[in-house]
């Protein structure tokens, strides 16, 4: 999780999660986009944020552009485990009182409708209490009335191309928020690594 730059002062979207169910680099073995690294990243979000105190987020549909040939099946199948993960992630406490998601398009928009409907016959009501789904730019407070996005980002949290992108240009600090995200994925590096007992993965 990052701060927001900009999009603080300018858009009242104050902290950005990073979700990355994948590498740019998929020849990599461990970062080819998966099906699960989607999932897993929503519930890392979800977490992250119940962690930090946040009562609403706004997830984009992770994994839905550039990475959907890669994870395979469709956009369908793919936004219902978007939802469905992070409906069973959130605390029974409901922490987070708000879950949107906010996909760009209206045709993408119709699926998650759809998938919503239906997961409301198999989910009991209060699960699915602020859980929302609002068409826009999820750069905009108004589209959604979060002040915590969800970036669909790379496992080298670097703003690249797509969504990324224009997360990373409106918050007008793309190098400083890189820079703050590859810090903070070196200290995680180096605790692993330590715990592990030896220095067994890369730390850059």
């Amino acid at each position: 999780m990052t701060r927001s730059g900009q999009l603080s002062s300018q858009r009242l979207i104050n902290y950005i999660i990073h979700a990355a169910p994948g590498s740019v680099n998929q020849g990599t073995p461990w970062g080819r986009p998966t099906r699960q690294g989607v999932i897993r990243s929503i519930q890392n979000s979800i977490i992250l944020a119940e962690n930090t105190g946040k009562r609403d987020l706004a997830i984009p549909f992770v994994g839905g552009d550039i990475f959907l040939a890669s994870i395979g099946g469709t956009k369908e199948e793919l936004a219902r485990n978007i939802i469905k993960a992070a409906i069973n992630q959130r605390n029974n406490e409901l922490t987070l009182q708000r879950i949107v998601f906010v996909p760009y398009s209206e045709a993408d928009r119709q699926i998650f409708q759809r998938v919503l409907d239906e997961l409301t016959t198999r989910y009991p009501a209060e699960r699915l209490v602020g859980i929302e789904i609002r068409r826009g730019d999820i750069t905009y407070f108004g589209t959604h009335q979060c002040s915590t996005i969800v970036n669909a980002a790379n496992m080298e949290v670097q703003f690249g191309e797509g969504l990324s992108g224009i997360i990373g240009d409106a918050t007008g600090e793309r190098a400083n928020i890189n820079q703050v995200a590859k810090d903070l994925i070196r200290e995680y590096n180096q605790k692993v690594a330590a715990i592990l007992g030896g220095n067994r993965i890369p730390v850059e």
